[in-house]
């Protein structure tokens, strides 16, 4: 199955997280990349985070590259921030051996998509392929049905619904890492603690259950 690239995980956060930043962001780029769609030029304005960008250096359109900048660095900030504790591979440049990468290696400043890449160390280690991977089952979810596996996720999903009523979907700004934070300090789950890939999946799936 392949794997997707950075910047679908991405937009798929910042859809998620800051869908009012997005419908601007879209504008803002519609305007600086003039032919194509909205979806296009948000991908094409996100391609361009930290490598050269040809656009910044029109000065009709100072104003727009600025703003939608400050955007772009926003959304690439809160999504190190959502997935760095989740299993990062990569290869460094020139090699073809696939490693998994440090949590300090994901940082907003070294990160590049379309390639994906890590540049690190000033530019002195690149890592490129770079692939979030999904998280090892626990060893008691090896066997479980899709079915025992949602209902493990019921109890999270309860508290989680009380945290954020009605609907119990992630604050904006706060990542899943926070959330799991939270929820372990809670009585129901100070003795069994609840991982960040159940939380994440928790919030899977009550997005899944408001499009139904």
């Amino acid at each position: 199955m392949q794997q997707r690239a950075l910047l679908d995980h991405l937009i798929e956060l910042i859809k998620a997280d800051y869908p009012d930043d997005l419908v601007r962001f879209c504008h803002l780029a519609r305007i600086i990349e003039r032919d194509a769609s909205d979806d296009e030029a948000a991908r094409r304005r996100l391609r361009v985070y930290r490598r050269y960008d040809i656009a910044g250096f029109s000065s009709s359109l100072g104003r727009e590259v600025s703003a939608s900048n400050e955007l772009r660095k926003k959304f690439v900030e809160h999504f190190a921030d959502v997935f760095r504790d989740h299993p990062w591979t990569g290869r460094a440049q020139g090699t073809l051996e696939r490693r998994r990468l440090e949590p300090r290696q994901i940082r907003a400043v070294a990160l590049r998509f379309d390639p994906d890449e890590l540049v690190l160390d000033k530019g002195k280690l690149v890592i490129v392929d770079v692939r979030i991977e999904p998280a090892p089952a626990k060893p008691e979810d090896v066997g479980a049905s899709v079915e025992e596996a949602q209902a493990k996720r019921e109890p999270v999903i309860l508290v989680i619904k009380r945290l954020f009523p009605p609907d119990g979907l992630r604050p904006k700004g706060r990542s899943v890492k926070w959330v799991t934070s939270s929820l372990n300090k809670l009585p129901e789950f100070k003795d069994n603690p609840v991982s960040e890939e159940t939380v994440y999946r928790a919030f899977k799936d009550m997005e899944a259950a408001l499009e139904k």
